[in-house]
C-alpha cells in the first residue's frame, strides 16, 4: 500500500523509508503489519518475519516486485465489478494459498505442508489489502460520514469467501496505473476513457507528498494517516479471517483445526491429531496398619487401553489466561484386586476378585492448550463389585512421540475407614499412538 509506485526496484527500496506523519519508523507496509500483529500474543517473531518478507523474496514486501500485476495492488479498476475481479485474483487467491499450504501432514499432524510459504502467502494478501485503502477511493467515499473520526473509517467487505460488487458504492474505483507511462503511471492528458482517476490522484502512499499529505475535511488527519489506520485494523481482521478459513478447512473428527492455526502462528511440536489410543499397565501395592499387623491390597491392571479424543479449542496466546480442552474417551478394563492380612498369627489366605473400570466421561479429562505437547490428565475410576470405595486417578498420558507417560497415581479416598495407610507403591506407564 504505502509504497510509491515505481518501475525500478531501486526506487521502491528508496520509498520504503520512514513515514513521519504516521509515526512509523519502518517501511509503511512493514509498520502496518507490526501495528496489527506484533503484540506478542498473536503470533511469534518468526511468523511475522515471514509475513513481512522482503523485496527479493516473498511475503508482503515481495509483492512490490510485481508492478505489472494490478491484482496485487488493486490498481486500475474502473468500478466495483473490476474491484471484485482483482480481489479474486489477488487478495482472495493469496488467502486460499495460505490455507492450502497450512495443511497438516504426517500421521500425528505435527508439521504443516509449508509453514513459511503459507505465511508468505498471507503476507501477499495483507499487501493487497492495504493497497485497497491506499489506491481506491474507499476513504474518500466514507470521509464525510466519519468527519469527526476519520481514523475510524470502516473496513471494506473484502475478507469473506466472496466479493459482492453490489455491497459497494457504484462510484468505487481505483486509480489507473501502468509502467508504460513512466513514473506517474498515467497519461499526461489524464486517465484513459472509463477510468475516474489516475493513480497519483488517489494514492495515499506517502504522508508528506501527493494526495496522502492532504488533510481530510480541513482537519488534522491526512489521507495517508487514515489509510494506515484502517489498514492496521483490516490486517487484524485478515488474520482472523485466515483463522476462520483454516479451522473450517481442517477441523474434522480426526484433525484439530484450531491446532493447525496455532502451529501456523506459533510453530511448536503439538500434535493436531485428535483420536488417540494409550496402552499401558498399572500396579499398586497398599498396606494399612491393623491391630497386630497390616492389611495388604494389591491392584493389578495388566492391560489398560484407553481410547480418547480432545475438543478443538482456540489457543489465546501466551499473554492470555490459560484455556483447556476437554478430552472424551472410554476404558472398560478388567484386572485383579487381592487382599490379605499379615499378623503375628501368620498370613491369611489371599482373597482375589475381579475389578471393572468406569467409562471416562466428557468432563473427566482435560489438556492445557499450548503450541507444544502437554500431558493429558485422565481422571479414571476403579470400582470393586460389592465393595466401596472407588479408587481414582489421575492417569497422566503424554502425547509425545515414543515418550512414556509419567507414572500414574492411584488413590482410594477414605478407602478403609479407620485404617491408616502405611505404605503405597505403584508402577505403570502408557504409550500413546494415533488412532
Amino acid at each position: 500500500m504505502v509504497v510509491v509506485r515505481t518501475v525500478g526496484i531501486a526506487l521502491v527500496v528508496a520509498a520504503l523509508g520512514t513515514i513521519p506523519a504516521a509515526g512509523f519508523s519502518l517501511g509503511a507496509h512493514a509498520a502496518i503489519l507490526k501495528g496489527a500483529l506484533d503484540d506478542g500474543n498473536t503470533l511469534n517473531a518468526q511468523a511475522l518475519t515471514w509475513i513481512t518478507g522482503s523485496l527479493t523474496g516473498g511475503g508482503n514486501l515481495g509483492a512490490d516486485r510485481h508492478q505489472l500485476s494490478p491484482e496485487k495492488h488493486f490498481d486500475s479498476a474502473k468500478n466495483p465489478a473490476e474491484i471484485c475481479q482483482l480481489w479474486e485474483k489477488g487478495l482472495n487467491d493469496a488467502l486460499k494459498r495460505a490455507v492450502e499450504l497450512a495443511a497438516p501432514v504426517g500421521m500425528e499432524k505435527r508439521e504443516l505442508d509449508d509453514r513459511q510459504e503459507a505465511l508468505e502467502a498471507f503476507g501477499e494478501a495483507t499487501h493487497a489489502l492495504a493497497d485497497f485503502y491506499s489506491h481506491t477511493n474507499w476513504i474518500e467515499l466514507h470521509e464525510l460520514s466519519h468527519y469527526q473520526t476519520p481514523l475510524a473509517i470502516p473496513q471494506a467487505p473484502i475478507l469473506g469467501q466472496r466479493c459482492d460488487s453490489s455491497a459497494f458504492s457504484p462510484r468505487l474505483h481505483s486509480g489507473y496505473f501502468s509502467p508504460s507511462h513512466g513514473f506517474s503511471g498515467c497519461p499526461s492528458a489524464g486517465p484513459p476513457a472509463g477510468f475516474g482517476s489516475c493513480h497519483s490522484q488517489l494514492a495515499k502512499d506517502e504522508g508528506t507528498s501527493g494526495h496522502g499529505k492532504d488533510k481530510i475535511g480541513g482537519g488534522n488527519v491526512t489521507y495517508h494517516e487514515a489509510a494506515v489506520a484502517v489498514s492496521i485494523r483490516a490486517t487484524r481482521s485478515a488474520w482472523k479471517a485466515l483463522h476462520d478459513r483454516i479451522v473450517a478447512r481442517y477441523l474434522t473428527d480426526a484433525t484439530d483445526g484450531e491446532c493447525v492455526f496455532t502451529k501456523l502462528a506459533w510453530g511448536g511440536d503439538r500434535s493436531c491429531h485428535r483420536k488417540w489410543r494409550a496402552d499401558g499397565e498399572i500396579k499398586t501395592h497398599t498396606e494399612y496398619a491393623i491391630p497386630g499387623g497390616r492389611l495388604v491390597h494389591d491392584l493389578n491392571l495388566p492391560a489398560f487401553p484407553i481410547t480418547f479424543h480432545s475438543e478443538s479449542v482456540e489457543y489465546p496466546g501466551p499473554k492470555a489466561p490459560a484455556v483447556y480442552a476437554y478430552v472424551r474417551g472410554t476404558t472398560r478394563q478388567r484386572g485383579t484386586f487381592c487382599q490379605w492380612a499379615v499378623t503375628r498369627r501368620g498370613t491369611t489366605p489371599k482373597q482375589c476378585q475381579p475389578y471393572r473400570s468406569d467409562t471416562i466421561g466428557s468432563d473427566d479429562a482435560r489438556v492445557k492448550v499450548t503450541p507444544n505437547s502437554e500431558p493429558i490428565e485422565l481422571d479414571w475410576r476403579v470400582t470393586f463389585p460389592g465393595k466401596k470405595p472407588q479408587c481414582s486417578g489421575p492417569v497422566i498420558i503424554r502425547i509425545d512421540p515414543g515418550a512414556p507417560a509419567k507414572q500414574p497415581f492411584l488413590s482410594c479416598p477414605g478407602g478403609m475407614p479407620g485404617l491408616r495407610a502405611i505404605k503405597l507403591t505403584y508402577s505403570g506407564s502408557f504409550k500413546s499412538s494415533p488412532e
